[in-house]
Parts: structure tokens; C-alpha cells; sequence
């Protein structure tokens, strides 16, 4: 996988090509590294595109609504090297999915997720 580098200003942004499912056109999004020096933009960008053919987006067909927001979660999870969302702001989302989004929408295989599932487990978890 390869990205291209390029600098907007004093940033620094690569973009890459995103993991797609068969029969999708293509896919890129801009990635921002950060207000860094050409060498460790390289550094990073390398880093990000070994980040994404590690972790592909669609493991199969039959992926869930729970294992997609699980995967996405320990993505935004803060670190010591770089912060994508407060450590608070992940604290709450966590809550969210584990206590509203998983209970109710977990199972559900992400090709079946719908607007109407959505508005369905809304009302659900007001009428409580």
C-alpha cells in the first residue's frame, strides 16, 4: 500500500487508498499527521498505512455491528504517542457502546444495519 505525502501549509497529510469489499469503486481519505518535520511526516505516514494493512475495515461478509464497533473503539483509544480524542471523550463513547449500541445492535450482521433498525432501538431506549 503506498499514500501520498503532501504538506498544506506547515501540516502534513498523506492520503491512502481504504480497504474495500468487492464490487466498491475505490475508496481514499486524507489522513492528517501533523505539524512535523518532513522525515517524521514519513515516519508517521508509514505507520499509518502499516496500521491499515494490519487491521482491514471488512473482515467478511458476515461482520457484526458489535465486532466493528469493538474494532473501532480500540482504534480511537488514546496513547501515549498520539491522541485522536480525549481520554474523557473515549471514556463516554465506550459507555455508550457498551450500555446502549451493543445490547441492542450487536449481533445484528453490519450488511442488515438500516436506518429503521436505528430509529427502532432509539425508541426503545427512550420508552425506558
Amino acid at each position: 500500500m503506498k499514500g501520498y505525502l503532501h504538506k498544506i501549509g506547515k501540516v502534513w497529510y498523506t492520503t491512502v487508498d481504504v480497504p474495500k469489499l468487492p464490487g466498491e469503486k475505490r475508496r481514499q481519505k486524507e489522513i492528517r499527521l501533523g505539524v512535523l518535520s518532513k522525515t517524521d511526516a514519513q515516519a508517521k505516514e508509514r505507520e499509518v498505512l502499516r496500521e491499515i494493512e494490519n487491521h482491514p475495515v471488512f473482515e467478511g461478509a458476515n461482520i457484526t455491528v458489535e465486532s466493528l464497533l469493538s474494532s473501532w473503539l480500540s482504534h480511537m483509544s488514546p496513547t501515549a504517542t498520539s491522541q485522536p480524542i480525549s481520554p474523557k471523550t473515549h471514556e463516554r463513547y465506550t459507555s455508550i457502546v457498551r450500555n446502549q449500541l451493543i445490547p441492542n445492535l450487536g449481533r445484528l450482521p453490519l450488511a442488515k444495519l438500516n436506518p429503521r433498525t436505528i430509529t427502532e432501538m432509539q425508541t426503545k431506549l427512550r420508552m425506558r
